[in-house]
């Protein structure tokens, strides 16, 4: 039987997290967007003018540095959300060439959604909104090798080749010996993308949060968690195509390449001002 997510991590101060939405959240409760403008290697603006003034030359002086390891990053800026009492924290590092598009938070609750832009709920969402760049999102209808490609990026273009042979090899060849090694190879690769696969998981947008879902087949070796901004920080990198997401929580980080929309579409659910789920059942993200 489908076991239930758990409950919402608590919010700052031990108080339980609301069982409806909220209407009109204070800033306390309010999910902050801080961006990151990198005009050089070394060199960053701090955008953040939503925080408390003492939050925010915090949030500035761990950000402004561009030595500091990731993780000492994720940790610092999770003892600041505890500290002021935040409700959360939103991170983008933008470069200078390409504009990050205005974070517009989903005012209204919804199923959860797959993280996937040529999913047509997800399309109507962010026609509905004016999520990212909307003018290109309410136009824009992405290819499936497109989003491929983003998802899997270098480790794909590199492994490809290699992948053509062993098939044409072995289609070719007629010794044995030679065909079970490239039978081998492309086994083994096989197996590579399996675990990539599962490794990233299956993303699913709910009012401020995230669900992720990995699984090898089915049901096989299912396991569900919710993240929110309560527990949880979300760095959206620019690449010079699509965006990389991270979450930064009390576990191992987790990575996921996604199209622009997709980014667009990820902030604005998780800064929307409603609730996150209490539970639902896993047969509820099919």
């Amino acid at each position: 039987m489908a076991q239930p997510l758990p409950d919402p991590p608590a919010s700052p101060g031990g108080a339980s997290p609301p069982t409806t939405a909220p209407t009109t959240p204070d800033a306390r409760a309010e999910v902050h967007v801080v961006t990151v403008v990198m005009r050089k290697r070394t060199d960053y603006e701090v955008h953040c003018d939503s925080l408390p003034a003492e939050a925010k030359e915090a949030v500035r002086e761990v950000l402004g540095a561009s030595w500091r390891d990731t993780r000492y990053v994720a940790s610092y800026l999770h003892d600041i959300r505890r500290t002021y009492g935040l409700g959360g924290l939103l991170v983008r590092y933008c470069g200078v060439n390409r504009t990050a598009p205005e974070v517009r938070p989903i005012p209204v609750r919804f199923e959860p959604l797959p993280l996937d832009e040529t999913h047509p709920s997800l399309q109507s969402l962010a026609e509905t909104f004016a999520l990212g760049r909307h003018t290109e999102a309410s136009q824009h209808r992405p290819g499936f090798w497109r989003r491929r490609l983003i998802r899997l990026g270098i480790p794909l273009l590199v492994i490809m080749p290699q992948l053509i042979q062993a098939i044409i090899q072995i289609a070719l060849q007629r010794s044995r010996g030679v065909i079970l090694v490239w039978l081998s190879i492309l086994v083994l690769y096989v197996l590579v993308f399996a675990g990539v696969r599962w490794a990233m998981g299956d993303w699913y947008l709910v009012p401020r949060g995230v669900v992720l879902r990995r699984r090898l087949a089915g049901r096989v070796g299912e396991s569900v968690r919710l993240y929110t901004p309560a527990d949880t920080l979300l760095i959206l990198r620019m690449r010079q195509v699509g965006w990389a997401a991270e979450l930064w929580g009390t576990s191992r980080p987790r990575m996921l390449l996604i199209t622009d929309l997709e980014a667009a579409a990820l902030a604005g659910a998780w800064t929307s001002p409603q609730a996150p789920p209490d539970a639902w059942h896993m047969s509820d993200l099919d």
